[in-house]
């Protein structure tokens, strides 16, 4: 089964600074607050990877750094 990963951004001009990712997997539903530069930042890398080429990990960033993807 597919997951359905969306992001909501504040609205421009907003005092707010987080972006809510959301994960939806059939009836499942999980969010979760993430601060708005950590989004951009995360981002710009996806690309600048996708201009230049490389190749992307098959990792999951956290707030504690790389964790391995497990299916």
């Amino acid at each position: 089964m597919w997951c359905e990963v969306s992001f909501k951004l504040p609205m421009i001009g907003s005092d707010e600074t987080k972006v809510t990712v959301e994960v939806r997997e059939g009836s499942h539903l999980i969010y979760h607050n993430i601060d708005i530069q950590a989004y951009h930042k995360v981002c710009l890398e996806l690309l600048l990877r996708k201009e230049l080429q490389l190749a992307q990990d098959p990792i999951i960033l956290t707030e504690k750094g790389k964790e391995p993807y497990r299916r």
